[in-house]
């Protein structure tokens, strides 16, 4: 979802369900259309092939969202407001 807000397109687009399948599989998105590095970091760590490694698995498991609110991609999200809105 991040890397369509920030870009406009989905990371593993295919016309065919089984090809994009296989591209969330076995490829990694065209990082190329982003400029923020920020934003790429951002991405890779909630993209990472091994679910071990992947951002959103480290906060699930502690139910610890502090490593989330302090990427530096997030570093303009009042997070206080955010719940109030």
């Amino acid at each position: 979802m991040v890397y369509e807000l920030v870009t406009g397109k989905t990371p593993f687009q295919s016309e065919i369900e089984y090809v994009m399948f296989q591209n969330i599989s076995d490829k990694e998105p065209n990082y190329d259309l982003i400029n923020d590095q920020n934003a790429i970091d951002f991405i890779q760590m909630l993209l990472t092939k091994d679910a071990g490694r992947r951002l959103i698995e480290a906060i699930e498991n502690d139910c610890d969202y502090s490593i989330l609110k302090q990427h530096p991609f997030l570093s303009s999200v009042n997070f206080e407001t955010l719940w109030l809105k």
